[in-house]
């Protein structure tokens, strides 16, 4: 996909760019482990990528917050990379099944795959739902987040990159049934932009002669949603002009324009071609 600059822009110009992210997050902040945590965490990870000893970790603030449970960062006091732990919420969850079916679930498309999150790295199994643990790649940002920095042409490439996952799962077999903006995550260094969460996720297994109804009911409406809050964040965008006035130039703002607003059934593939022409535009 061609990523020149100014290429689908107008003359506006925004400050954001990925330079202009903090380091760090400073807002985070760091503690040591609680001895309750403690003995939670001393349980073998399925894969041996968490060191047994998590005293030696300290716990930082939330990534992403959602329906089914909330992560949080966790890196070594000493060498070693950050990763992130989801908690599940022991009131969407009482059969703790569900939780391990998220793990599965997560394993079977291609690790690396463009648009959905990068495969966890282990499942810690409790005595209880509040008790498991989901160990994952540590990511910068949530969308609901990232998009005050992000430029005009990063969001639209954000929005290939999420299109692109939706199509993975959907060919798998998986609707995933709760896509907003805190259920995607951004990871700068890599340059990605990853649906996660998929707590509220079902196959066609499952779902049998229901599955495309949800696709279409469900995963759709809620990745146009999507879209809109990418592009256009908290501003009303009902005609091309307003499009315009957010810095895309008239021709992509009309082509925006049909694709979310007036062109009816479009499957997701038309979605992303659609796209796609803006990003080489």
């Amino acid at each position: 996909m061609k990523l020149e600059a100014n290429s689908f822009l107008s003359s506006y110009n925004e400050h954001a760019h990925p330079s202009h992210f903090p380091a760090e997050d400073s807002s985070v902040k760091w503690q040591r482990i609680s001895e309750k945590e403690i003995q939670r965490l001393k349980v073998k990870i399925v894969d041996g990528q968490l060191q047994a000893d998590v005293t030696k970790y300290q716990i930082g603030g939330r990534m992403a917050k959602g329906k089914y449970g909330a992560v949080s960062l966790l890196r070594p006091e000493g060498k070693g990379k950050t990763k992130a732990i989801k908690r599940f919420k022991d009131r969407y969850f009482t059969n703790r099944r569900e939780n391990i079916k998220e793990f599965e679930i997560m394993h079977l498309w291609p690790n690396g795959a463009v648009g959905l999150i990068l495969h966890p790295k282990g499942f810690i199994s409790g005595q209880s739902v509040k008790d498991e643990v989901l160990i994952m790649h540590s990511y910068d940002y949530s969308m609901s987040i990232a998009i005050y920095f992000l430029s005009l042409q990063q969001r639209v490439e954000a929005v290939c990159q999420i299109i692109q996952g939706l199509i993975t799962l959907h060919n798998l077999g998986i609707v995933h049934r709760d896509l907003h903006d805190g259920n995607v995550l951004y990871d700068k260094r890599k340059n990605r932009f990853d649906i996660s969460d998929f707590g509220g996720a079902r196959t066609k297994n499952e779902l049998g002669d229901e599955f495309e109804k949800e696709v279409n009911q469900k995963d759709i409406p809620d990745l146009v949603a999507l879209i809109k809050f990418i592009l256009f964040r908290d501003r009303e965008a009902e005609d091309v002009e307003t499009i315009q006035d957010m810095g895309f130039s008239r021709q992509v703002s009309e082509m925006i324009y049909t694709i979310l607003f007036a062109s009816k059934n479009l499957k997701v593939e038309e979605i992303l071609e659609r796209f796609k022409t803006i990003l080489s535009a």
